[in-house]
């Protein structure tokens, strides 16, 4: 039994919430020829994790899921569509409505792809990669986790997860892989911590045997710099782990 599992066990002797986890595709594009491969088109392609089972729980953690597609993929700054159809469509009609306003056909793309990463009776991790490209100079990739309480739809904060000491010993790792000394500022080799304080990632999931991070671009860093990932022994993180029994 791997150490996530027994972490898991720490809890209360409840029934646990049987969910399901439905994968489907919704897809638009400009053009029923253009090629989905070659990206000729604008298109949008939204591989999603439908999940199934008790509604209560189920309906929470879908509501969460669209809301941050919706945010990712829409260039609206704060959109209301949230079904994942709809949004690819509205996605190739903003792209329509910048070439009637400005003349410019360039094709637009919308990826995203939704992933289990962790299951058990206390911790739900699913895992979205987007990348938009919407005009601009360049597009925009990024890596999301969601850690969900499987037994109520609530997304987990890193507070609820982590001890305080938690901080220093990543600090510890990302200071070793990046060639910072101890004794030096974080920032001393070019990074962007704010007010020169080491803080955790936005995102940190759960895999099978491994606790996974990433700074996306611009987190800490310049857009050139790209992603900055930490994937950590869950055996060496056991001792930072909260009990998930609340």
């Amino acid at each position: 039994m791997s150490g996530l599992l027994l972490w898991a066990c720490k809890r209360d002797r409840e029934q646990p919430v049987e969910l399901g986890f439905e994968p489907k595709t919704f897809t638009a594009k400009s053009s029923d020829t253009c090629s989905v491969e070659s990206y000729d088109c604008t298109i949008a392609q939204l591989e999603v994790l439908e999940v199934t089972g008790n509604s209560q729980v189920s309906d929470k953690i879908n509501q969460t899921l669209n809301q941050h597609l919706a945010l990712a993929i829409s260039q609206e700054e704060d959109p209301k569509v949230r079904d994942p159809q709809k949004l690819a469509e509205d996605f190739i009609s903003q792209q329509k409505e910048v070439v009637e306003k400005f003349g410019t056909d360039f094709p637009w793309r919308a990826l995203a792809n939704q992933s289990l990463y962790h299951e058990s009776d206390t911790l739900i991790t699913i895992g979205v990669e987007t990348e938009v490209l919407a005009g601009g100079a360049h597009g925009y990739g990024a890596t999301s986790f969601f850690n969900f309480d499987p037994r109520t739809g609530q997304r987990y904060a890193h507070g609820d997860l982590f001890t305080e000491d938690f901080t220093r010993y990543v600090e510890a790792v990302f200071r070793q892989q990046q060639k910072i000394p101890s004794d030096a500022s974080i920032n001393s080799t070019g990074f962007w911590f704010e007010n020169e304080q080491f803080h955790l990632p936005v995102n940190i999931g759960f895999g099978k045997d491994q606790v996974l991070m990433v700074y996306n671009p611009y987190e800490i860093a310049s857009y050139a710099d790209g992603e900055f990932f930490l994937s950590l022994p869950l055996k060496e993180v056991l001792p930072y782990l909260k009990p998930l029994s609340q």
